[in-house]
């Protein structure tokens, strides 16, 4: 039977750290909704791919960017409103909004929840179908 030296166990241990995060990064990225992480002002910290199609900006100009500016003005009041009832106990709260015009025809849900932390808001926009 092999001893497994400290140096060997840090090794794999690192692999298998590396194998996780790449693993997660691709779950996050090619996820079928927009995932963005936002500051308490509501600046985006980042996004996913997605996130960075549905606004039709690039993902590392979305960085930074005031969230506001990328919804119709009568959804602002709207998402703050979730916002602020948000606390770091996971419970996750939702809306509609509408994005700012020539972004999307029709409504998007928003799901978001304070990470556990209370550092960042965890919010995902979903496309709503059509209403008839």
């Amino acid at each position: 039977m092999r001893r497994w030296n400290a140096h060997e166990q840090i090794e794999m241990a690192n692999r298998d750290f590396v194998e996780d995060l790449r693993s997660y990064r691709e779950l996050y990225d090619s996820a079928p909704v927009a995932y963005l992480r936002l500051n308490h002002q509501y600046d985006i910290i980042d996004c996913n791919v997605h996130g960075a199609q549905l606004f039709e900006i690039g993902k590392e100009e979305m960085q930074g960017r005031f969230l506001d500016t990328l919804l119709d003005p009568a959804s602002r009041p709207v998402l703050h409103q979730l916002m602020q009832r948000l606390r770091p106990d996971g419970a996750a709260g939702s809306c509609e909004v509408q994005l700012k015009s020539g972004r999307a025809r029709h409504k998007m849900q928003v799901v978001a929840s304070a990470d556990p932390g209370g550092r960042s808001f965890l919010v995902v926009f979903v496309d709503l179908p059509a209403r008839r």
